[in-house]
């Protein structure tokens, strides 16, 4: 803006007001008699900032830019100030001669606002091509080590680790068994990630499983086990009693978040809150404390004192989550901390990403066929995802 405290006296001032107070401003001096000046705002919501700038006939300068603006002053922010209007964001002129002794006049020869798209650079063409590994028994996690290698569970237990050379698209693979031989069966195996203190010469591999049978599964026979040592021959169960339906819904997928600890999607024991005893289906079990629900155990807690760490989350039928961790709390003579409730009410979440903003994104396995209904064809994969 110009202003002007004496006769004669004209000053060209940048102000930056959020709520009543002055943030930031910039005062200089403009010739008394010039006859005329061109001010405009670069606003970029890109960035958040906005440069104040003037020609004075002898081109465009800047005055001076402000950062740290308001999202909303980029109507980034829907309906803050008028719902109907629907944005924050106001442009336009005024004059006032509010402390003049005599009457003022302004002049203002054009007043305009102009949006400049902003020309991104090309971005360069990132060539797929797509080739695939001999198919496995029904592959259901993978992740990749830090020794180059592709970790794959398969649906009941066993493990393949790939090693691949994209460029001559040639792999060889290692099978590993442990799962299997460790609990003298198959494993309803679901969910696999690689521990992140993990290098490339000493790694460690977490498996989440559940009993074997696709068709009367053993109720909270869920588990979290931790896979080490050479050919990780090495298994120790972690977590255990986690929720499992007879057939459909089990302990999904495994991810360890950026806080280090690991994220278990824990499949609901109901279809949405209804039992259902249709064929390969749930049964007639509640929804326990710790099922349709994403969970959190603290690993990190466990890595600083193994010997501490009480895995064991076996519910009492009947028993809700304040009561379960009240029992634990009673139990241990300490609050239970080891396996909480992240996000509940999940009918059957089987994996999720972390986004670099701080929220977990995850998509949920919709309402299936309810009630006692004649047996429906189904493939022979029990995940129900």
């Amino acid at each position: 803006m110009v202003v002007s405290k004496s006769p004669g006296d004209y000053k060209l001032q940048a102000w930056f007001e959020e709520e009543g107070d002055v943030i930031d401003q910039q005062i200089i001096d403009i010739p008394d008699d010039l006859a005329a000046i061109d001010l405009s705002l670069d606003i970029i919501p890109s960035t958040q900032t906005v440069t104040a700038q003037y020609n004075m006939g002898t081109g465009t300068q800047t005055l001076t830019t402000f950062t740290g603006v308001p999202p909303e002053w980029f109507s980034f922010d829907q309906a803050g100030l008028n719902p109907e209007i629907a944005t924050r964001s106001f442009g336009g002129i005024f004059a006032s001669n509010s402390k003049a002794t005599s009457e003022q006049i302004f002049s203002f020869d054009n007043f305009s606002i102009t949006e400049i798209p902003i020309v991104a650079e090309p971005e360069k063409a990132t060539l797929f091509d797509r080739w695939s590994l001999p198919r496995k028994d029904r592959p259901t996690a993978m992740d990749l080590g830090p020794n180059g290698r592709l970790y794959v569970a398969t649906l009941f237990g066993e493990i393949y680790a790939f090693t691949i050379d994209s460029d001559t698209r040639t792999f060889s693979q290692e099978l590993i068994q442990t799962i299997p031989e460790e609990e003298n069966g198959r494993r309803l195996t679901l969910g696999l990630a690689v521990d992140p203190d993990s290098t490339s010469t000493d790694f460690v591999l977490w498996v989440s499983h559940s009993n074997g049978s696709v068709r009367n599964g053993a109720f909270d026979s869920g588990k979290i086990s931790r896979l080490s040592g050479p050919r990780f021959t090495q298994k120790e169960d972690i977590i255990t009693g986690l929720p499992r339906t007879i057939a459909n819904h089990a302990t999904n997928n495994i991810d360890f978040g950026p806080d280090g600890k690991l994220y278990i999607w824990q499949g609901g024991n109901t279809d949405a809150g209804t039992a259902n005893t249709a064929d390969t289906e749930f049964g007639d079990l509640a929804e326990e404390p710790l099922s349709a629900a994403v969970l959190v155990a603290d690993i990190p807690q466990w890595k600083n004192n193994p010997a501490s760490f009480n895995g064991d989350v076996t519910a009492l039928r009947g028993e809700f989550i304040d009561e379960f961790y009240a029992r634990k709390e009673q139990e241990l003579g300490r609050p239970f901390t080891e396996v909480q409730v992240y996000a509940s009410g999940l009918r059957n979440t089987y994996d999720g990403v972390f986004h670099t903003n701080g929220n977990l994104y995850a998509p949920d396995n919709g309402l299936g066929v309810t009630g006692t209904a004649p047996p429906v064809p189904r493939l022979s994969d029990p995940t129900d995802r």
